[in-house]
């Protein structure tokens, strides 16, 4: 089977239609959900790609509707990261709300995942507080303070096709979103963990897997979530600096009154930076730590 790396944000729009069903006028939707899949090898047939972890199954719900439809084209042969020549494949699934099914008389791969939420505590870095106020003594001096902060976890586990493609787990984990996921905005779910273990049900063999992630989800003092929680931000300080912006060749050392070493705020040019009362806090450097991934690929929800 192969890996979904990205799903169409055009399809997941749809139609609604107004039915009668017992006497009762109801709103029927229908939509469809376009993947891109990598396959494992050149010559994988259309089967075993249907059968690729994030594919919903047939007749298996998602937002209120039931998978109807499967179709999987060849688009055309890529160069894969580990140097590999692979298959990529456009899968179009197509969904209706206006079908009755028993998920009790269904595949384990069609019913409905189980989903947990709970919290997780760790301590972070707390540069400003609540009001956006930059942590420093009356003097303006910075203060490292660390605090314990509430994380969202999200588990879901649900059954797949055996045998699990590792593939998913090394694209996947350890990797943040790229988009809104569960309302979270890019940046800020980070894919915790990945667990498949090989079960039997009713005599078949699934992929019973679990995914498990982490919503860091922060405020500024406005009450907006920002994206990127999970960059890892550093104060732009140092010991040295530029006397003219962007020139390495002026490179020199900060010094205090008796010519001791000391550190102070830069620009992002390198120059030094006014502390208070001028600016209330340092520049503020980005480093992305983890790659971003397309996690609505793999059709986690919201259920």
């Amino acid at each position: 089977m192969g890996l979904v790396i990205d799903q169409s944000a055009e399809s997941r729009s749809g139609n609604y239609t107004s039915v009668v069903k017992n006497r009762i006028w109801t709103m029927r939707r229908t939509f469809k959900r376009e993947f891109i899949v990598i396959s494992d090898y050149m010559d994988e047939d259309e089967t075993s790609i249907l059968s690729s972890v994030g594919i919903p199954p047939i007749n298996s719900y998602l937002q209120g509707a039931v998978c109807v439809s499967q179709d999987a084209e060849e688009e055309e042969p890529i160069r894969w990261y580990n140097g590999t020549d692979q298959m990529k494949w456009k899968v179009v699934c197509g969904f209706d709300s206006d079908r009755d099914t028993s998920e009790s008389e269904q595949p384990p791969t069609a019913r409905t995942p189980e989903v947990d939420w709970s919290t997780s505590m760790s301590e972070e870095n707390m540069p400003q507080d609540v009001n956006g106020n930059y942590v420093a003594n009356s003097v303006g001096d910075r203060i490292d303070v660390r605090v314990p902060r509430a994380n969202s976890i999200l588990e879901i586990r649900r059954y797949e096709a055996y045998p699990f493609n590792p593939n998913t787990l090394l694209f996947y984990g350890g990797c943040v979103n790229d988009s809104v996921f569960y309302g979270a905005p890019r940046g800020s779910v980070f894919m915790e963990a990945i667990q498949s273990t090989k079960t039997e049900v009713d005599g078949a063999v699934y992929s019973n897997t679990t995914y498990r992630m982490n919503f860091k989800l922060r405020y500024d003092a406005s009450g907006n979530i920002f994206p990127d929680s999970w960059v890892v931000f550093v104060p732009n300080t140092g010991f040295s600096y530029l006397k003219t912006a962007g020139d390495m060749a002026t490179k020199t050392r900060i010094t205090d009154d008796e010519g001791g070493q000391k550190e102070d705020w830069l620009e992002l040019d390198g120059t030094i930076r006014p502390g208070p009362p001028t600016n209330d806090f340092p520049v503020q450097l980005q480093f992305p730590p983890y790659f971003y991934r397309n996690f609505s690929a793999l059709s986690l929800g919201p259920y």
